[in-house]
């Protein structure tokens, strides 16, 4: 069938051959990593990436229709990839995958290899392998630093005292601007900014977190805006 639906390779044929010549030249323990980030790259273009090329999509939902579970891999070229790896980076790993840090950043580093790999054997053109360094390098940074933030904001408001508060706003929450005080931030859910800033310890504060997400619920109180829950961070 995927024969019928792709004059090359395709998806899981190219992964396949990527992960062998990886095997070749990588320690162990390494290509343990490069295995477990493109079985996570299978999963993710199965469940959330959309297919752009429409007589492909057709031929996925009539796989998927006869119970494929790997019909986007097993019939789409490997330039279907491209449309995935920025949803796969910024939010799948971050919000579907219960990840330590070597594996955060090995998310990002077998990225960018795969996308270097892929225009080597001209399954994608320069820009397509471009997006694929810029994506890698970005979010494969800010990956294990939003994990870390995440865990270290946790425990801190787990340890603050219970607070009295006049409303609370459950959502994900975009970073406007880092204060003095703790962060400026939008209601994504309610698409509203709230009234002054929450607060944040300096220690977790930083000017590059502007534009990341953080999903919990702020309270609003006496003195101001405090984190009650939170949950995720998302860069």
């Amino acid at each position: 069938m995927a024969d019928e639906q792709t004059k090359g390779p395709t998806i899981n044929q190219a992964l396949e051959e990527f992960l062998a010549e990886q095997a070749n030249r990588l320690a162990p323990r390494t290509y343990r990593q490069y295995e477990n980030v493109i079985e996570l790259l299978r999963y993710c273009l199965e469940g959330w990436v959309e297919v752009t090329d429409k007589k492909l999509e057709k031929a996925v939902d009539k796989a998927r229709d006869a119970g494929a579970e790997d019909a986007v891999c097993s019939l789409c070229p490997p330039k279907e990839i491209v449309g995935g790896i920025g949803y796969f980076l910024g939010v799948f790993m971050v919000r579907k995958v219960i990840a330590g840090q070597d594996l955060m950043r090995a998310a990002g580093t077998v990225t960018r290899r795969l996308g270097r790999w892929l225009y080597e054997h001209e399954y994608i053109d320069i820009d397509d392998a471009e997006y694929f360094e810029e994506e890698g390098t970005e979010l494969g940074r800010a990956l294990p630093k939003a994990k870390t933030l995440a865990d270290q904001l946790a425990t801190w408001v787990e340890n603050q005292p219970a607070v009295s508060a006049n409303k609370t706003y459950e959502s994900r929450f975009q970073i406007d601007a880092v204060t003095e005080r703790g962060w400026t931030v939008t209601d994504l859910m309610g698409m509203n900014r709230l009234p002054g800033d929450v607060v944040v310890p300096s220690k977790f504060r930083n000017p590059q977190q502007v534009g990341w997400e953080v999903s919990g619920i702020i309270a609003e109180t006496p003195r101001g805006l405090r984190w009650v829950e939170v949950w995720n961070v998302y860069p």
